[in-house]
């Protein structure tokens, strides 16, 4: 950490890289919303729903934890936003319990 080094400036990202990564955010929220959606609305059974959204909520926590290495707290709150999302899709699919 550099900050208050007499001296150095704070580093700021180019502007390619902040277009780049904004795209890269872009795409993997985009991803991660579809990929479970798409096949919950192929599958009829509520128990296979409910299985995409428990491994689709896992995956999703721990690329926060790994891959983005959020706080604990922010973990939890990106987490259960996310679950929450694909519950009330869930419900509002319609799926039959066979």
């Amino acid at each position: 950490n550099l900050q208050g080094v007499p001296g150095l400036e704070p580093r700021h990202a180019s502007l390619t890289a902040t277009i780049l990564a904004g795209i890269i955010v872009s795409l993997a929220s985009s991803i991660w919303i579809l990929v479970p959606t798409i096949i919950m609305s192929f599958q009829t059974e509520r128990t296979k729903s409910l299985v995409t959204v428990a491994v689709a909520v896992t995956l999703f926590g721990f690329f926060l934890v790994v891959g983005v290495r959020t706080k604990s707290s922010e973990t939890f709150l990106a987490t259960a936003t996310y679950a929450a999302i694909l519950v009330v899709f869930l419900a509002s699919s319609g799926s039959t319990n066979n």
